[in-house]
């Protein structure tokens, strides 16, 4: 059986944001801890990873409730997409991600 591919960039993105919002509001409290924790390493070192943020968190044993969270943590104002670098966590497999800057709204 074919499946016909419907192409729509809008819908696409309005489901993206629907799922980034609900799994950020199952997760409130783990989400607002980790921003705050993201703007403070961006005002010390300049910039942020989610790297940083998985290292940090592993080193308080915060876990999230879904893992798929983390896609979440720089969604919003503030956040600003200045570069991209591969991933050092091994189990990622040397995707690319990115790093982020914090540009108080």
């Amino acid at each position: 059986m074919n499946e016909v591919v419907q192409l729509d960039l809008l819908a696409g993105r309005r489901l993206k944001s629907k799922g980034i919002s609900s799994v950020a509001g199952h997760n409130a409290a783990f989400v607002d801890v980790v921003r705050a924790q993201a703007r403070v390493i961006c005002a010390k070192h300049g910039s942020v990873t989610i790297d940083d943020l998985r290292a940090w968190a592993s080193s308080i044993e915060l876990v999230p409730k879904h893992r798929a969270v983390r896609g979440s943590i720089f969604h919003g104002h503030g956040w600003k997409k200045i570069g991209r670098r591969q991933t050092l966590i091994k189990t990622s497999h040397a995707r690319e991600i990115c790093v982020w800057q914090w540009e108080a709204p």
